[in-house]
């Protein structure tokens, strides 16, 4: 099965990008017609978000469309340097780069935004990417999903090995961090309280690294990797109030870019925790 999966990717790559469009776009809107419940919690997402909007549901249809085209663009990995790779690009690397060149770690922060898979071509640049990664539970799709994102270089690291996470950044090397989904931290956003990972100020404050955040945006046919900027630690009274402060700053700036583009934020997910089963 995982042969005829990395076979069907090979094939719709070969394709023209408008084609890759419209078939992830038909993907996504399948997954629509069938994913009640997601679909029921996407819809209610973007209303809490963005509760002036005159057609939240239109926001959560290109949504769907937009993860189906980021589904495809997984199964392109394989043929990321051959075909792939003409319709991705890279803005404002320099800031990371700089840091790197000083032999200081970078937490390459970003968000469930826009294609956060592609920021593993960052290893075009000579450096090595380390994303770290949440196991799934179903083995077949986890060996799947460390096929299509080491084939384009990266060097995997679970989620569970915080060791080589912090080897990696007294190394100097980048380590890519998903920071918008967690348990550690109340954080505002879009005005309602969730929680944020704590991890990604943790691990920059005791290896002296620097936290940068990072995002793949759609923009077209093509997927602009923009390095938006550094984010500051902001030190409080104890470590809490640390991890708060700068996490805080993080939404914030996220905010900012859901705004800019709202269907391309994962609003599937149950980012209230409004709808637990």
């Amino acid at each position: 099965m995982k042969s005829l999966i990395l076979f069907f990717g090979k094939c719709i790559c070969i394709l023209p990008r408008s084609c890759h469009l419209f078939i992830g776009s038909f993907i996504g809107q399948l997954f629509w017609l069938v994913s009640k419940r997601r679909r029921v919690i996407t819809i209610d997402n973007i209303k809490l978000a963005f509760p002036d909007h005159p057609n939240p549901n239109k926001i959560a249809k290109d949504c769907y469309k937009h993860y189906g085209n980021l589904f495809l663009e997984l199964l392109f990995n394989p043929s990321m340097e051959k075909r792939f790779g003409k319709y991705l690009s890279w803005e404002n690397e320099e800031l990371v780069l700089d840091k790197v060149k000083k032999k200081q770690g970078v937490v390459m922060l970003t968000a469930h935004f826009g294609n956060w898979e592609t920021l593993g071509t960052f290893s075009q640049f000579g450096h090595n990417l380390w994303p770290i990664y949440q196991e799934q539970s179903n083995k077949f799709v986890d060996d799947l999903l460390i096929d299509l994102r080491s084939s384009i270089g990266v060097k995997l690291i679970k989620k569970t090995d915080r060791q080589t996470m912090v080897n990696c950044l007294n190394n100097g090397e980048v380590l890519g961090n998903v920071g918008d989904q967690g348990r550690a931290i109340p954080i505002p956003f879009f005005g309602h309280e969730t929680k944020f990972p704590a991890g990604p100020v943790k691990l920059a404050i005791e290896t002296n690294s620097a936290i940068i955040f990072t995002v793949g945006i759609r923009k077209g046919q093509h997927i602009v990797h923009e390095v938006i900027e550094e984010i500051p630690i902001i030190h409080g009274s104890n470590n809490q109030e640390t991890y708060l402060n700068t996490m805080k700053v993080f939404a914030h700036k996220l905010e900012e870019l859901v705004c800019k583009y709202p269907e391309q934020y994962f609003w599937l997910h149950d980012i209230w925790r409004r709808h637990k089963k």
